[in-house]
């Protein structure tokens, strides 16, 4: 650590605008904290890196909460050494990987990804929007074939189902991330949690709400989008209410379902709906389908 911490040093006076990044772990190892103690005063960001997915459906879309736990404690790591070392700046979080990977074992690094996965990914998309004050940076790993949204041959280039949450957030995601508050049914993690290549313990960060929501509004105050993940297995209505602001009258949605038939090279595929809400004052009512990644783009009055 000693050695690391000079290296930091010289590669800051090299270079005053390099950003250094600690190489953490999970986020609540004991690495992370011998890590953390020893570069906080150093580095820019600290590292974290968790996989999720099972073949069991409501481990794979809940397991990606055990992001929540990695942001929650590396956070907790750094500002413990923050406030016992007297730091006036400390870093913040880069989850530097993740995604739903357990299916190939073979050294293929290769993912038919499913709607469930898409659900998957959708969620980990609202933690980090949740979480953005500490989060400054999120990879997906990866981007072409290995592990990936998008699938290549030499003859034609194809999206899986997890491309549309990243499309749909990259296209509607605004300024500043807002808190949200879901009122609504939960679920409780399954018990016992299933055998899978990822032993990530769920159930006291349970229950878990059915429908996953984050928001982030514009540096004017005059627009929203909220991403809302119906992780049911039937269809939820559900009412929106702004505090504070009151909707524009039409509400543009789209949410994405997933495809009966499979798309190019035998890969599941999705629907996708745009449509319209009819919003009243600082509400509106959307019905999400089973198992949907839903996003409402709205302008907002004061």
């Amino acid at each position: 650590m000693r050695e690391a911490s000079r290296w930091a040093r010289a590669i800051k006076l090299l270079d005053p605008d390099a950003k250094l990044v600690s190489c953490g772990l999970s986020g609540w190892d004991d690495w992370d904290r011998e890590v953390i103690d020893g570069m906080a005063g150093l580095v820019d960001l600290h590292s974290v890196h968790i996989y999720t997915g099972s073949d069991d459906y409501w481990t794979n879309v809940l397991q990606v909460h055990q992001a929540e736990r990695a942001i929650a404690c590396s956070t907790a790591l750094i500002q413990r050494a923050a406030y016992v070392q007297k730091l006036d700046r400390w870093p913040r979080i880069a989850y530097d990987e993740w995604n739903v990977w357990f299916r190939t074992r073979d050294g293929t690094l290769e993912e038919h990804y499913s709607m469930a996965d898409a659900l998957a990914v959708a969620t980990y998309l609202n933690i980090f929007v949740r979480n953005c004050a500490w989060v400054q940076m999120a990879n997906l790993a990866q981007l072409v074939n290995a592990i990936a949204p998008v699938v290549t041959t030499p003859e034609v280039a194809v999206v899986q189902p997890i491309y549309y949450p990243l499309l749909m957030h990259s296209q509607a995601a605004l300024d500043l991330a807002v808190d949200v508050h879901v009122d609504g049914p939960t679920v409780a993690a399954p018990d016992p949690p299933p055998v899978g290549r990822w032993a990530h313990r769920l159930g006291d960060l349970g229950p878990f709400d059915i429908v996953d929501a984050s928001a982030t509004v514009d540096l004017a105050d005059q627009k929203v989008a909220v991403t809302l993940v119906n992780r049911s297995e039937s269809q939820e209505k559900t009412e929106i209410q702004l505090r504070g602001h009151l909707f524009g009258a039409v509400v543009r949605a789209r949410t994405i379902t997933s495809a009966p038939k499979p798309g190019p090279l035998g890969l599941d595929a999705v629907n996708m709906e745009d449509f319209t809400v009819t919003a009243h004052g600082n509400a509106l009512v959307v019905d999400l389908p089973a198992k949907s990644f839903t996003l409402l783009e709205a302008r907002m009055d004061s």
